[in-house]
């Protein structure tokens, strides 16, 4: 067998192996719910963002509802695809005590506005900056992939996670218990 062609088999070989390692991290990590770290978890509910018209938006002020945060951004393709689920689901449990937070990470103010027009989001979007984006890892997001959702429960704790795009199916799984 001619040079060229060991060469060209073994290019395709460690592709097929390249494509499998992405395909078995992505399944390992995506919906997988990691542990949070509680200090992260209190860090969180203690910061206040501000929202698009400039209001304090707090987890700790939420206290007796179910909270949803949802750590995305403008440019990430599976947060666009996520998005009109989380809309839905907060039009479906907003009377039944779930606020969705949606915390922009890495974003201009201008473009969530955008962002907020085009997709008709009916929860606050807040700019994370800095802070949340470096509280992604200790909560549980070693890669500090998006979209990664926290669930707090009425009491405050965390309930669950979820790194990658959560449907309004799966989060009514996550959601209904805590009612």
């Amino acid at each position: 067998m001619p040079r060229s062609e060991h060469v060209r088999r073994f290019a395709l070989i460690g592709a097929v192996a390249a494509l499998a390692l992405a395909a078995g991290l992505y399944t390992g990590f995506s919906g997988r719910r990691q542990a949070v770290d509680a200090e992260a978890a209190r860090a969180l509910a203690a910061m206040e963002f501000r929202d698009l018209a400039d209001r304090p938006i707090s987890i700790a002020g939420t206290k007796g509802k179910v909270v949803v945060v949802n750590f995305w951004a403008t440019w990430c393709d599976p947060c666009r695809t996520e998005v009109p689920d989380l809309v839905r689901a907060q039009a479906r449990f907003e009377a039944a005590g779930v606020r969705i937070l949606g915390v922009a990470v890495h974003d201009s103010p201008e473009r969530v506005r955008q962002f907020s027009a085009e997709f008709r989001v009916n929860y606050p979007l807040v700019l994370g900056g800095d802070d949340a984006s470096r509280l992604l890892y200790r909560l549980g997001d070693p890669s500090g992939g998006i979209p990664h959702t926290i669930i707090f429960d009425r009491g405050g704790a965390v309930a669950a996670t979820h790194l990658g795009i959560l449907t309004e199916a799966e989060l009514a799984n996550l959601v209904t218990p805590l009612l």
